[in-house]
């Protein structure tokens, strides 16, 4: 899958805005490139993924970097899909999440079948956090009594047909 079109809200060149350690950068590129020289972050806030990786380039890398940058691109992208509409929409991508490179970019993705794929890995923990989360939250609302119209969102035609049948199941189960 190449991180464009519509996948492209899954790449961190996608614009919007990112809020993180204190600081709010306009994609999840720019807060990641910041995070490698913290006495720079601000230069970082207000520029565009390309800007930023440009920039990122021509920085001090701190010490740690190497055994931190996992952690903080899954914070930074989890911040990121802190966001309603880009968290839908990566719940409802029902293909494998693969970064396919053609930069040769082999830890965060796939180029040419090899590859780490370090950032589809990521996204996919994410969404299967965010399903999850979703699925514990209807739990809580039918053992409520709660109307599932205010607080049950779907993905699409086919995941609320599956809930109203095991809603249904669950209701002629206590008649």
């Amino acid at each position: 899958m190449f991180m464009q079109n519509e996948y492209f809200f899954l790449s961190n060149m996608y614009p919007c805005e990112v809020t993180y350690n204190g600081h709010t950068f306009q994609n999840s590129e720019a807060a990641y490139q910041a995070q490698k020289d913290l006495s720079r972050v601000s230069e970082f806030e207000g520029i565009t993924g390309k800007e930023s990786k440009r920039l990122g380039r021509h920085v001090k890398m701190r010490p740690d970097w190497d055994s931190v940058k996992l952690e903080i691109m899954e914070d930074i992208l989890r911040a990121k899909f802190s966001n309603p509409e880009l968290a839908k929409k990566l719940k409802a991508v029902n293909v494998p999440i693969v970064e396919e490179t053609t930069w040769h970019d082999t830890y965060w993705g796939v180029c040419d079948g090899r590859g780490q794929n370090n950032l589809g890995k990521i996204l996919t923990k994410i969404k299967n956090d965010l399903q999850k989360a979703d699925k514990k939250k209807l739990e809580r609302t039918l053992e409520s009594g709660h109307s599932y119209e205010e607080d049950v969102v779907f993905n699409d035609v086919e995941e609320m047909m599956e809930w109203w049948e095991e809603d249904k199941l669950y209701r002629d189960e206590f008649r």
